[in-house]
């Protein structure tokens, strides 16, 4: 958010899913209650403006901050129903 226009990285999921066999749920589950809880205090203050602030995707081009939360929430469910298959 510092600069006007930024450029976002991927990251290879292997490497975050391999223990998800086998490790504690709730390991997860309170890294994201985290990450989640700065989230809505940096969302808190942004202005309306900042969320019309584009950032470069190496896949998709040009996002907005409103956009990338969008995909955000949307992967967020999404995650969450993989959850409760294995809870």
């Amino acid at each position: 958010m510092a600069h006007r226009s930024n450029a976002v990285g991927t990251f290879t999921t292997g490497c975050w899913s391999v223990d998800a066999r086998t490790a504690d749920p709730e390991l997860s589950l309170g890294i994201l209650r985290g990450v989640h809880q700065r989230l809505v205090l940096l969302l808190d203050s942004l202005t309306p403006d900042d969320f019309t602030r584009n950032a470069l995707h190496p896949e998709w081009g040009p996002i907005s901050v409103d956009w990338l939360l969008q995909m955000y929430a949307w992967h967020s469910r999404h995650h969450v129903g993989h959850i409760g298959l294995i809870r």
